[in-house]
């Protein structure tokens, strides 16, 4: 099967199984040592990705296989509360595609069932029109995210290389301190007229964290690189919640006696920073 044939097989896939991260809950990444491609891992058939994740499970990465499949939606007729199924396929093949590269991810391995696998650019692999919306979709902090998936993997291994470790982290701060987060909120008054919200006069939902050592819960202020985690988030939290941005060199002044620091995408990659560190790292990477 040539390249192209892969390419269109993928395209067309109803079923497919990708690795995920155990302690990220997002696909498992890898950058991909002949053009350096950050890439997931996809396999059309179950024991392949089975197999695959065997082995990088032996290698000391936490990943588990997760199906996509295609399921007709359920829709309500409006009728007496009565359901039809006779909704559009959701085609979660499809949909991991076009979240791939929101991750900051530029290439997919792909084995066809019965074939070998290959490194497959989503520049190809997407069609051009849905390309698009998906280059629209993309934000400043998509860049953060990619290097924050790195880094969050390598501390999650079952037995941590600590130059892995230091080299994606010094790439994920570096990143960290030029960005402006997603904060939700739950204002307490309306926005002024140019659309501030006073976040004195305003609720910041805390994300609890528990110490490995004594299992004791400490309160972190919750930031977000993308509005699905946030949309996720927030339905545990309130209905009421705004999204504002706040440069991560601000965060500091934002924390309290009571909050031990920020956490950054609590849902995902899950990554911690003190308050007393915000300062340091700022003035150590600061251009």
């Amino acid at each position: 099967m040539t390249k192209a044939e892969k390419i269109g097989r993928l395209r067309i896939l109803e079923q497919a199984y990708i690795l995920y991260g155990m302690g990220t809950r997002l696909p498992f990444i890898e950058c991909e040592q002949g053009n350096y491609f950050d890439q997931a891992f996809l396999y059309e058939k179950q024991e392949d990705a089975q197999e695959a994740a065997r082995r990088f499970y032996d290698n000391g990465d936490l990943v588990a296989v997760v199906e996509l499949k295609t399921e007709g939606t359920i829709q309500s007729n409006g009728e007496g509360g009565q359901e039809n199924a006779a909704g559009i396929p959701r085609n979660q093949v499809r949909e991991h595609l076009l979240r791939l590269p929101l991750l900051g991810l530029n290439a997919v391995f792909f084995k066809p069932a019965d074939e070998s696998g290959e490194v497959l650019e989503l520049d190809q692999v997407i069609p051009s029109q849905a390309k698009e919306v998906v280059d629209k979709a993309k934000t400043e902090l998509t860049g953060l995210r990619l290097t924050g998936l790195y880094y969050a993997q390598d501390l999650r291994r079952k037995e941590p290389d600590m130059n892995q470790i230091q080299e994606h982290s010094e790439e994920f701060y570096a990143n960290l301190i030029r960005a402006e987060l997603l904060l939700p909120v739950m204002p307490e008054e309306e926005p002024t007229e140019d659309g501030r919200l006073n976040l004195a006069k305003s609720r910041i939902p805390l994300f609890p964290i528990k110490k490995k050592d004594t299992g004791e819960s400490a309160s972190f202020l919750a930031f977000f690189t993308n509005m699905d985690e946030v949309a996720a988030y927030c339905k545990k939290v309130s209905d009421k919640v705004k999204v504002v941005k706040i440069p991560f060199k601000d965060v500091a002044d934002m924390i309290n006696d009571t909050v031990v620091g920020c956490v950054i995408d609590p849902l995902s990659l899950c990554i911690p920073v003190a308050k007393n560190d915000i300062p340091k790292l700022v003035e150590e990477l600061k251009a």
